[in-house]
């Protein structure tokens, strides 16, 4: 904001960050929000766009105790993140001429679409929905990687990305003692509309803040610390398993990377000595080990993935189904069916990329897969490797890598940075 000639003077941006409070509040606000983000996309074009991507995924996330429910313009949404997808593409196409890193990585994931395209058709159930899936897949991760390749000079993308993970973030901190917040078994959600949306986005989260210079959002490095053990104590209440582990994984590695030798043996010697105290204490011994069962176990203590046979039976039975190919992408498999018809009110949620990619690719796609997996590590900073194991390791929990709908828009973001991003 600023004033001009005795005007007060608000950016387009601001203004959709307005639109963005109001439809919180009233249903039609969401209209008013999308028309708003179109507006900014015509006044920053590419930049805009990407903007107006992530803040409509984050609308998309938020709960129902904080925002008005807005399930019944979910097809509008997706019309309009086709929209700016495609908008992005088309104007990288007079900017983006040179074949580069990206060029490679863009490659490699058109060649893993074109198999599932094919595959889907020779042994899915649902051929047509999952054509229609992995081409919304194809063209919005496209249009992410290539929209902040080509204004990361424009803009500090982590910078923006931590605004406004750090206002979610921080107000969902304050709203852990109440109750209205813990819809879900009792566990604690935040600001967002689900518990183990709250641990994935929190580890997504902490890797960001690692990688992060001080800046207007982090501005010492107590700041940082304070906002990663906040992140990390409301995982816990989330009882996110996988949220939890993957913060854990890249806070290790980078303490091992980012650590002088002297500092690790420092630390080494207190965990150490907290050790020693763990294994000689009973009271603390028995206390520590009946929170870690009940967290890792969530109350089942013969089997600690009870929560999730269901659906790695499916995929087994996928898998089996056809072990070269797979059956059918994103969607169930049904033996002697063949619908062709655009179902996207299927109910499918594979849950962890790893068993998705098996049963629904097979064999070949878990291949190609893997080289896009090492195609993008190697084209982007090695420094930064935690940004791609919590944007994968997320995704072995909650899979939502696929899925446009939900908040993959931030993961491709993320990704993209790793990307860019300089020593």
């Amino acid at each position: 904001m600023e004033i001009k000639n005795g005007i007060l003077k608000i950016s387009t941006h601001n203004i959709c960050i307005l639109l963005f409070i109001i439809s919180l509040v009233v249903l039609p606000g969401i209209i008013m929000l999308y028309m708003g983000l179109l507006y900014l996309t015509y006044k920053e074009k590419i930049m805009g766009a990407i903007k107006s991507l992530i803040i409509i995924t984050f609308r998309g996330i938020l709960s129902t105790a904080v925002a008005v429910y807005a399930g019944s313009y979910d097809t509008m949404k997706l019309f309009v993140i086709f929209i700016l997808s495609l908008y992005i593409l088309y104007k990288s196409f007079d900017v983006n001429k040179k074949v580069n890193r990206i060029t490679v990585i863009v490659f490699s994931i058109f060649i893993f679409c074109i198999y599932i395209i094919i595959a889907s058709f020779i042994s899915g159930s649902y051929p047509v929905t999952s054509f229609f899936k992995i081409v919304s897949f194809f063209i919005t991760f496209v249009a992410v990687i290539e929209g902040i390749y080509i204004t990361k000079e424009k803009i500090d993308w982590l910078e923006y990305l931590c605004k406004w993970l750090t206002i979610l973030m921080i107000t969902s901190f304050f709203l852990l003692p109440f109750d209205s917040f813990k819809t879900i078994n009792n566990n604690f959600q935040g600001v967002f509309n689900h518990v183990n949306v709250l641990g994935v986005i929190g580890a997504l989260y902490i890797s960001l803040l690692l990688v992060k210079n001080e800046s207007i959002v982090v501005k010492n490095k107590l700041a940082k610390k304070v906002l990663i053990i906040m992140t990390l104590i409301m995982q816990y209440y989330t009882l996110s398993r996988t949220g939890l582990i993957i913060s854990c994984i890249c806070l290790f590695v980078n303490f091992i990377t980012n650590t002088s030798i002297k500092k690790i043996i420092y630390i080494s010697v207190i965990f150490l000595s907290c050790f020693i105290v763990y294994t000689t204490n009973d009271t603390i011994n028995t206390q520590i080990n009946n929170e870690l069962i009940s967290f890792i176990y969530k109350g089942n203590q013969s089997n600690i993935l009870a929560s999730r046979r269901d659906i790695q039976k499916d995929s087994q039975l996928k898998y089996e189904n056809n072990e070269l190919l797979g059956s059918g992408f994103m969607l169930p498999f049904e033996k002697n069916v063949r619908d062709y018809s655009l179902n996207l009110g299927k109910n499918y949620e594979p849950s962890n990329l790893i068993w998705m990619l098996i049963g629904d690719t097979g064999q070949i796609g878990v291949l190609l897969f893997l080289v896009f997996t090492f195609l993008l590590i190697i084209n982007g900073q090695i420094k930064y490797i935690i940004l791609v194991i919590s944007s994968f390791g997320i995704c072995m929990g909650e899979m939502v890598f696929f899925s446009v709908n939900n908040f993959s828009i931030i993961i491709y973001t993320i990704l993209s940075i790793y990307l860019i991003k300089k020593n």
